[in-house]
């Protein structure tokens, strides 16, 4: 099983998802995902991947409730919150304890750093900073 604040989880998305611009459909940055692992690393990484994407999704919903509350709209039409407006300390407070929910992900468990090698068994190098970022899915 592995717990994770759902705020924490939501800021490594990116790490784990890859990024691809929404308007033209390229891929921006690549993912954990992205990497080719041994095939048990994989199936796990996509058994995450795969829980992770409803909780997300109701995560970005309330986020995005919470801008049209406490933000205004900008000249694109789209809200924004303004660190100089006076509901920013309000917008804050309540991002941060929707932010600090903890999610459990049952049936899965951290892939060991040990364990992420490549389908020849040849070891993956991964940039540290991104094991930094992604703690909460590995076990190191």
């Amino acid at each position: 099983m592995i717990k994770a604040k759902i705020g924490e989880v939501y800021d490594t998305r990116f790490d784990l998802f890859g990024k691809v611009n929404a308007e033209t459909g390229e891929k921006m940055q690549d993912g954990l995902l992205d990497i080719k692992f041994r095939r048990p690393v994989a199936l796990e990484l996509t058994r995450i991947a795969k829980k992770l994407e409803g909780e997300l999704k109701l995560f970005e919903q309330q986020r995005e409730e919470l801008i049209k509350e406490y933000g205004e709209l900008n000249e694109k039409g789209e809200y924004e919150i303004k660190k100089t407006s006076l509901k920013f300390a309000h917008f804050v407070t309540e991002y941060s304890e929707l932010s600090s929910h903890e999610v459990e992900l049952q049936e899965v468990n951290k892939i060991k750093v040990d364990d992420m090698t490549d389908g020849k068994g040849q070891e993956i190098e991964i940039e540290p900073i991104l094991l930094l970022r992604l703690y909460w899915l590995l076990e190191i």
